[in-house]
C-alpha cells in the first residue's frame, strides 16, 4: 500500500509552505525498519550473544513487538489479543517487571522470544494477567491459593 504525505521545509503553517508530495511504500519501509532493527540490535556489527536481562530497553520493546506479530501470523492468537498482549507487555516492561531472565524465555542464538511464562490469558475477564514468578519457578499466586486452602483445613 502506498501512502502520500507532504514534506514541509521549516514552515510552521503547512498550507502556506512550499511543500512537495512524496510517496512511500509500506512494504519497503517495513523492510527498511527491519534492517534498522538488526543494525540497532548489533547483528550487523558484532555477533555478541546477549541474554534478555542484558538487552537495552528499546531492543526489548522491538523483541516484544516481533513476538506478538509472530504469534498473530502463526494464528496462535487473534489480532485483538495480539494488541492486548503487546500493550500489556510494554507496560510491564516500563514498570520493570520483565527485566529478569526467568520472566522471559529468550533464545540467545536466534535473538527472539520463545515464550512468556509470566503472562496468562484469562478467558473470563478477557485480558492478560501478570503472574509473579520467583527464581525457583513457582508463582506467588499458586502459593497464595495453596495457603488459603491449607488454612481452611
Amino acid at each position: 500500500m502506498v501512502y502520500e504525505y507532504k514534506r514541509v521545509f521549516g514552515k510552521a503553517d503547512p498550507i502556506s509552505a512550499s511543500s512537495k508530495m512524496q510517496a512511500y511504500d509500506e512494504e519497503k519501509m517495513f523492510k527498511m525498519h527491519n534492517v534498522t532493527d538488526d543494525v540497532l540490535d548489533g547483528t550487523f556489527q558484532n555477533d555478541e550473544k546477549k541474554f534478555w536481562s542484558e538487552l537495552p530497553y528499546d531492543a526489548k520493546v522491538r523483541k516484544i513487538i516481533n513476538y506478538t506479530n509472530k504469534q498473530y501470523e502463526e494464528e496462535v492468537i487473534s489480532k485483538t489479543k495480539s494488541a492486548m498482549m503487546r500493550s500489556e507487555l510494554i507496560s510491564l516492561l516500563s514498570k520493570r517487571k520483565l527485566n529478569k531472565d526467568y520472566h522471559v524465555n529468550y533464545d540467545v542464538e536466534n535473538k527472539c522470544i520463545i515464550d512468556l511464562p509470566c503472562i496468562e490469558y484469562d478467558p473470563i475477564t478477557e485480558c492478560y494477567n501478570y503472574i509473579e514468578i520467583s527464581e525457583k519457578g513457582t508463582s506467588s499466586i499458586k502459593k497464595n491459593i495453596f495457603k488459603k486452602n491449607i488454612s481452611k483445613i
